[in-house]
């Protein structure tokens, strides 16, 4: 990497990432996300928890909102019902289809060949007959 007219913090990112011998396709989205964050001006005592929202939201993970009535556990095949209320889980699905169907809370309405059929009962646009392996859902259960 040529350093025309880097500033020392770019020029010191791009010595960082060479030492891992990463190709420039990896290395210049970096940078360039380096620059953003640079130019944005963060206050310093949020920047954990801006970088932790950005990691979930660009890997199109749903951000969890707490309600302290209840939790959320694994769902495991013979541990769930119909009429239980699920949820997919924040990480299940990639790309679009995370953004379609991470974090969407619904209830169980059958459960056929290990898969478990929901329809959503959030406040996001309806989905009915939806299919997912039990696998990609969390279960609600109280908090005693």
């Amino acid at each position: 990497m040529p350093d025309w007219g880097l500033e020392p913090r770019e020029r010191w990112a791009w010595d960082q990432l060479a030492k891992l011998q990463l190709p420039d396709s990896v290395n210049s989205p970096v940078i360039q996300l380096l620059n953003c964050y640079w130019n944005a001006h963060f206050p310093v005592d949020k920047t954990e928890q801006i970088l932790t929202l950005f990691n979930e939201l660009a890997r199109n993970h749903s951000l969890d909102v707490p309600d302290e009535r209840y939790d959320w556990v694994p769902a495991k095949p013979g541990q769930i019902k119909v009429t239980d209320v699920v949820r997919v889980r924040a990480d299940a699905y990639q790309g679009g289809i995370g953004q379609e169907h991470n974090g969407r809370v619904g209830k169980i309405v059958a459960i056929r060949s290990g898969d478990v059929i929901i329809n959503t009962i959030d406040d996001g646009p309806k989905q009915e007959g939806v299919h997912h392996s039990p696998f990609a859902l969390e279960k609600r259960v109280l908090v005693p």
